[in-house]
């Protein structure tokens, strides 16, 4: 009896012993998520739960190196209004699970048209996408395909898409 508790409890501290690693560098990552998301743990992340309201604080882009958002925000945050708050304060923002592509997130890829995320059409797979905004509507975009769940080794490749 006694035996099969010691493995077991081995076992347990064996494996919350490798969840220690690092992701991207040893540097330490800020991340503000607004919805909730399942990501790996990391010993230089930290991760804060956000408010739609929150993206409109002076001091967004400097409290996180990027932002999470999960797909129960994407309608609001397809608005223009958002957009051109992503764009004023020059965010990255990893839309996590669009089913709908990166188009509804970038303003010049709606026209004269103002759509948000709901009017557009589905896409064959679900995707993680990383928005770096610029200033005057211009962005640099990083997507990967996705499951339900992002991977962990996917996430870890797309952090360091990000910051390559």
């Amino acid at each position: 009896m006694y035996k099969k508790f010691y493995v077991l409890l081995v076992s347990i501290l064996l494996l919350s012993g490798c969840s220690g690693e690092y992701l991207y560098s040893k540097d330490s990552i800020s991340i503000g998520q607004i919805g909730n998301s399942v990501l790996p743990d990391y010993k230089n992340v930290t991760i804060m739960e956000l408010t739609i309201a929150d993206l409109f604080s002076d001091t967004l882009k400097n409290d996180y190196d990027f932002l999470i958002i999960n797909p129960l925000f994407f309608e609001a945050v397809s608005d223009d209004l958002f957009i051109d708050v992503f764009h004023d304060k020059e965010l990255t923002v990893l839309f996590l699970g669009s089913g709908k592509g990166y188009a509804p997130f970038l303003k010049q890829a709606k026209g004269d048209v103002p759509k948000t995320y709901n009017d557009y059409n589905h896409a064959l797979h679900k995707q993680a996408i990383f928005i770096r905004y610029g200033q005057d509507d211009t962005h640099r975009t990083t997507a990967m395909q996705m499951d339900e769940v992002l991977a962990k080794e996917d996430f870890e490749q797309l952090v360091q898409r990000l910051y390559d």
